[in-house]
Order: structure tokens, then sequence, then C-alpha cells
């Protein structure tokens, strides 16, 4: 069960690999949001 108050961190850096204009999430070349959920 998650406590109140835990916190975590996680980063990665932005590719083309996981850009909006790669997966197919919109036509820009930056950070999409299905990898930021995936990352969260």
């Amino acid at each position: 069960m998650l406590e109140t108050g835990i916190k975590g961190q996680q980063q990665t850096e932005v590719t083309y690999e996981n850009s909006a204009t790669a997966v197919g999430s919109g036509l820009l070349e930056v950070f999409s949001t299905p990898c930021m959920i995936a990352l969260m």
C-alpha cells in the first residue's frame, strides 16, 4: 500500500524515438504524452 507523502524521481532523455512525431501522437518533435505516461 502506498503511504501519503512518499516521493520519487525518474528522468529520461528526449530523443526522436520518444517524440510525438515518432509515436504518432502529434506532429511536433517534443516528448510524447504516451511516453510520459509510460515513464510515470
